[in-house]
Parts: C-alpha cells; structure tokens; sequence
C-alpha cells in the first residue's frame, strides 16, 4: 500500500499544484475556484492513475488505461508549460493583440480605399482648377494676360465670379474629403476598442495557440520547450512506466486473493453446494423455528 501510495503521489501532486498555478495565475480566477478546480482535478487523477495501477484485466482494458494514461500525461505536460512559460505566452499574446488591431485597421482602410482615393482626386482637380482660375483673374486684372487692358473692368469682374464659383466647388469637395477622412478614423477607434473589448488574453486556447506560435518561431525556443514537454511528460507517464515495469505489490495480492474467495463464494451459490452453504438458514424465520425445535427436542417429562 505504501508504494502504491508513493507511485500516485508524485502525479496528483503536480496535477494539484499545476491547476492551481493555471486557474488563479494564468486564467485569472479567484483562489476559491482555484482550489476547487485543484481538488477536483487531483482527485480525477488519483482515481485514474490508480485504475491503471490497479489494473489486472485484459490486454484490451490495460492497453485502453495505458492510453488513458498516455493522453493525461499529454495534457498535464501542456498545462504545466502554459504555468512555466506564463511570461513568454503574455509577451506572445500582446504581439497577437497587436496584429489583430492593425489587419482590423487595414480592413477599415481597404474597405474605403476606393472612396478615398476618388475624393482626393476630386479634390485636388478641383483646387488646381480653383488656382487657375484666380491666376486667370489676376493676370486680367494687372493686363499681362487675357484682354491686356488693366483694371478691374467686366471681364475681370466675371473672371473673378469664376474663380469664385470654383472656389466653392473645391471647398465642397475638400468638405467632403474632410468628412470622409473623419468617418475613417471613428471606425478605426471602433475597431480597435472592440478588438480589444473582445480579446481575451487568458483564453486557455488561445494561449495554446500562442505558445505554438512562439515555439515555432525559433529553433533554439522550440529545442528548450521540447526538453522541458519531455521531462514534464514523463514526470506524468511516470505510472504507466512502474505499472508495466514493477511486480504486483502486497496491497495488489491482497486485493487478488479478495476478488477470489468473492468468485469462490459466489461460484458456490450459483452451483447450490447445500453442504457448504444453505441460503434458507439466514432467514430470520427459520433461526427461529430451528431454535423452536431445539427446545422441544431438549423438552422432558421432568421439566
């Protein structure tokens, strides 16, 4: 029993400590929860390392309680690394939060590209036609251009109504290059405050993902990871590996030799060995009407 007990310390220690570790440092939960989820995780693990060292089945059922084993081991390596490396997926879900805003904001941008470009086109025709017309206006006025006579005579008057005429027409199209640019920028802001109202940086999956991402990015990285993920999942295969490798304990002997006198006992019920066992006398009625008969039987003519 002490070396049983000694096997499955180590994992559903871990498991403990670990889900505590992910629930109130990387998921942010409250201690309360923290505790809860630990208890109920290492008594998971407690019931399911023991079924594998308990198990004395078939090849199939010990096969399946290996594999049982094998995925637990995958999983508590995965949670224990997203505990060791909690700074390393925060910086790596910063840079995600980061690329998130800028393809939300280039969307924005691309979306009202078009637009954009074709005010500023207007635009900018329209300030080019506005200058040339003040410069016609002007150079009619001073005589180096148009008639040549100088002074502000009619058709300097109507060169000037031009050029304020287009003048209007370019302060509308930069009105609306203005209102456009605005309209730009607000769903810009939107976008960015939802992204980052909906982004949840202690998404379990998403800090998998995270994590996968870092790792993949580096070799040196990904080579530690890799060393750490070993050691780790072998600290949790680690009862399989005595499972298959160590001989049956005392406590596992113990618990065969129950499972037989049980089978026996019951193979005797089935077969109705009246001389081993007689279900009849555990009745209470007939205790008491063999105990009836016993005191007849001792009944005298002198009592």
């Amino acid at each position: 029993m002490n070396t049983l007990v000694s096997i499955l310390l180590l994992p559903v220690t871990m498991w403990f400590i670990n889900i505590y570790l992910m629930v109130s440092g990387v998921m942010q939960e409250s201690q309360g929860s923290a505790v809860v989820a630990a208890l109920v995780a290492g008594l998971i693990i407690f019931m399911v390392e023991r079924s594998i060292i308990m198990s004395n089945g078939s090849k199939t059922v010990m096969v399946f309680r290996v594999c049982l084993g094998f995925l637990i081991a995958i999983l508590g390596s995965l949670a224990l690394d997203e505990v060791i490396f909690k700074q390393d997926i925060d910086q790596q879900m910063d840079i995600a939060k980061k690329e998130m805003v800028q393809k939300g904001v280039g969307k924005v941008i691309s979306d009202n590209k078009l637009a954009l470009c074709g005010l500023q086109s207007i635009e900018a025709s329209k300030h080019a036609i506005w200058e040339e017309s003040l410069d016609k206006a002007s150079k009619e006025a001073d005589g180096s251009g148009g008639s040549g006579a100088r002074g502000v005579h009619e058709i300097t008057r109507l060169k000037i109504n031009i050029a304020s005429l287009n003048e209007k027409d370019y302060l509308k199209a930069k009105t609306d290059l203005h209102l456009l640019q605005r309209r730009i920028e607000g769903q810009k802001t939107e976008t960015i405050r939802n992204i980052e109202a909906s982004f949840q940086k202690h998404a379990l999956l998403a800090r998998i993902k995270a994590l996968a991402d870092l790792v993949c990015s580096n070799g040196w990285m990904c080579l530690v990871y890799i060393t750490v993920t070993l050691l780790l999942f072998s600290l949790e295969f680690i009862v399989v590996i005595l499972k298959l490798s160590l001989p049956k304990s005392n406590y596992e002997f113990k618990l065969e030799v129950i499972e037989e006198i049980g089978r026996r006992r019951l193979m005797k019920m089935i077969n109705d060995d009246l001389n081993h066992f007689e279900i009849a006398t555990q009745y209470p009625v007939y205790i008491r009407a063999k105990e009836d008969v016993r005191k007849l039987s001792s009944t005298t003519v002198f009592n």
